[in-house]
């Protein structure tokens, strides 16, 4: 059996942007994850193009591929279980964005009891963890 993945945006941000360090495994596992992911890739790229980090066709093409990258995905709605487990009270400060993406990948660990959740973003991975969730892909400073 496929093993599957919850990605988060900046998971599938160094998945797009190809940036170094350890990656979310999407070409061997079923990866999974929040229809807000989108939203975020496209306008991550339209600050990057905005800052003249990437031209326009760059940006053209960089939004072609995260077409693709979202096709690879099963895409998971924000619905109502969703909010009502992201309102949940933390015992620390947690965004909104963040409390959305743990509470898209519960959802979906309620169906896949191994779930591993793909994050590079350490309050992420702290929300998660705290959530019971299995966490990989963020870096410890050496």
């Amino acid at each position: 059996m496929s093993s599957v993945i919850f990605v988060d945006f900046r998971a599938a941000a160094r998945l797009l942007l190809a940036e170094g360090g350890v990656r979310a495994p999407i070409d061997r596992t079923i990866a999974t994850t929040t229809s807000l992911l989108e939203i975020d890739l496209l306008r991550m790229l339209e600050r990057r193009r905005a800052a003249a980090l990437l031209a326009e066709r760059a940006f053209a093409a960089k939004r072609r591929e995260c077409e693709r990258l979202l096709d690879s995905m099963y895409v998971m709605p924000v619905g109502d279980e969703v909010l009502e487990l992201a309102s949940d009270e933390y015992p620390f400060a947690v965004s909104t964005i963040d409390s959305l993406y743990v509470a898209t990948a519960q959802v979906v660990a309620r169906e896949t009891p191994n779930l591993e959740l793909w994050t590079h973003d350490p309050a992420v991975a702290s929300a998660a963890t705290h959530r019971g969730l299995t966490v990989r892909g963020v870096e410890t400073a050496a």
